[in-house]
């Protein structure tokens, strides 16, 4: 009797590792890194305010005001950078987690801004 009570003991066991092994799977094979890096111009001056993008999602942060940015991607995955009055440049992600990047700047401009409003004042004496 006692042996059929470890037998299934151990059969349980077994099943509970299996379990962890195939749950833990789909996080090794995703592995994600943390990318960071900066984006500067030419001259080295850092440039805040430039969307990373990973290639395909929606998934994105900016650069801050030093042009510092930091996002999980996995290898392999592309990194899209662009910002308004810069060429958008692309950077595929590999086994070092710093990608730092140097924007040229567009030589595009604007030929026309019309700015729209709608509202109504008064005036009160």
């Amino acid at each position: 009797m006692q042996a059929k009570l470890r037998f299934r003991r151990l059969k349980l066991l077994n099943c509970g590792v299996l379990v962890f092994l195939l749950m833990a799977l789909p996080v090794v094979i995703n592995a994600q890194v943390t990318v960071k890096g900066t984006v500067t111009k030419a001259d080295g001056a850092p440039i805040p305010g430039i969307s990373v993008i990973v290639a395909g999602t929606t998934y994105g942060t900016v650069t801050n005001d030093q042009g510092a940015y930091s996002i999980n991607s996995k290898k392999g995955d592309k990194l899209q950078f662009s910002g308004t009055g810069y060429v958008s440049q692309e950077a595929e992600v590999r086994d070092d987690a710093i990608i730092n990047i140097e924007l040229a700047a567009s030589n595009v401009s604007m030929d026309e801004v019309v700015v729209v409003g709608y509202g109504t004042m008064r005036k009160k004496i």
